[in-house]
């Protein structure tokens, strides 16, 4: 009996390993993904002349890149096929690259550099969670996920509030939102991950670190509709 518990309790230590990877690996994978796009406005921004103004110039590439994007998430959702590997990594490449693209020219062609600051916060976020999953030996608790949002946010905001010109209400609207998102970015990992470090029934890091983006969306657009019935028995 004592060889049989201690066999059980080996199997579920090696459950638990496996499946925390599996959450540091989503969360890197996240960030990966914000990184490549920071790299890529950034270099458009900087080199606007002839670059940026280039990428600008020819939207309908952007146009096609978001259309991919879009389509990408459509089909992790709908074709669990796809949710494997490694046609789960395929997409996520694919996904990385036209997301690239597509927010390098939404950054370029924002003159108050919001969307730019937005892009850096969410960098920050992404990094922020990466680190401390890695760093901590049985995952990341809410609290710890909140700390983590805003200290990431306040240090990118007071970078753009001493050193651009951008204006201080934009900077502050933007932050709101992306706060936002960044709390629901954790639970979603562990919803993802259905509900905690004790369950092993895991979602591919690579297909979740593209659906991800898909249940954000739902999320803002949930809260607005909320906000509107809100509104509308205010009225009433």
């Amino acid at each position: 009996m004592n060889l049989s518990r201690h066999s059980h309790s080996k199997i579920n230590w090696e459950e638990k390993r496996e499946h925390l990877g599996k959450i540091r690996m989503m969360y890197t994978l996240f960030a990966v993904q914000l990184i490549i796009a920071l790299i890529w406005a950034s270099f458009a921004i900087s080199y606007r002349d002839p670059f940026g103004n280039g990428i600008e110039t020819y939207w309908w590439v952007a146009l096609i890149t978001g259309i991919i994007c879009l389509l990408v998430l459509l089909a992790l959702y709908f074709v669990p096929r796809l949710r494997k590997m490694p046609l789960s990594m395929v997409m996520y490449i694919v996904f990385t690259l036209c997301f690239m693209y597509t927010v390098g020219y939404f950054c370029v062609l924002d003159d108050t550099y919001l969307v730019y600051y937005a892009l850096w916060l969410l960098t920050a976020i992404a990094i922020g969670f990466a680190i401390y999953a890695w760093a901590a030996p049985n995952g990341m608790s809410s609290m710890i996920a909140m700390v983590v949002v805003l200290f990431s946010c306040l240090l990118v905001f007071l970078v753009f509030l001493i050193f651009t010109s951008v204006s201080f209400i934009g900077l502050s609207l933007v932050l709101l939102v992306v706060l936002i998102f960044g709390f629901y970015l954790h639970y979603d990992v562990r919803k993802m991950v259905r509900g905690g470090v004790n369950d092993y029934n895991v979602e591919d890091p690579w297909a979740g670190a593209v659906t991800i983006w898909g249940d954000g969306l739902l999320v803002f657009f949930r809260f607005f509709e909320l906000l509107g019935r809100a509104c509308c028995k205010t009225s009433d």
